[in-house]
């Protein structure tokens, strides 16, 4: 077994479903990262020594625990950078088609490069998010404060839109504001001393709809 996979299978706390075709090309994936961030800040030198657990596995746990409330909403990702989570998380659904959106040119070129090299034939990339209120499904990885995001996706997403945001590792969790409901809250643990992990799922009310 490669290295990057069999350190990847160790580092998954708790262990996670991955088949041979999403091992390789997760493998691809960092090898690509690695190089590319020699030229561009991709993520920080400090994160990179520590990528498998800190990128690769928190993408993982989180891409599997928003797949059940997917359902037939698209998938996008604002801000992708380096494909965390979008990338992974196109990596471990490929029947599920997914948009990336990233406005810096060298960071997109990346993208570009990944989704070719990786064969994501069921992934599409833009700079700029659409304009007018959008329908989807949002993944997040602490892009922004959760109250920032939440007015920003109160502005831009449809009745019915749902999306996850990051809520550290403890602590209690501030009810979202009326125009969001919370449809589950799901925590887990990072391997090596990287602690816990919380995240939220919300849907966006529709006007006229009473939260429950």
């Amino acid at each position: 077994m490669d290295d990057f996979c069999e350190k990847l299978l160790n580092a998954l706390q708790p262990k996670e479903p991955l088949s041979e075709d999403a091992l390789a090309r997760l493998e691809e994936h960092y090898h690509l990262l690695v190089e590319w961030n020699a030229q561009i800040n991709l993520v920080s030198r400090k994160s990179l020594d520590r990528a498998i657990v800190t990128h690769y596995c928190d993408s993982i746990h989180l891409s599997q625990r928003v797949l059940p409330y997917i359902q037939d909403l698209s998938v996008v990702e604002l801000g992708s950078g380096a494909g965390f989570p979008g990338i992974i998380f196109s990596i471990l659904n490929p029947q599920v088609p997914v948009g990336l959106y990233e406005k810096n040119g060298k960071k997109r070129t990346f993208l570009e490069e990944v989704i070719d090299s990786l064969g994501l034939d069921h992934v599409s990339l833009g700079g700029v998010f659409p304009e007018g209120r959008q329908k989807a499904f949002v993944l997040n990885r602490a892009v922004m404060p959760r109250e920032k995001l939440l007015d920003f996706f109160g502005r831009v997403l449809l009745g019915g839109s749902r999306f996850n945001t990051a809520l550290g590792g403890m602590g209690s969790v501030t009810p979202p504001p009326k125009q969001f409901k919370t449809l589950g809250i799901h925590r887990y643990e990072l391997s090596q001393e990287e602690g816990f992990r919380r995240m939220e799922i919300l849907e966006v009310v529709s006007r006229g709809t009473k939260k429950r």
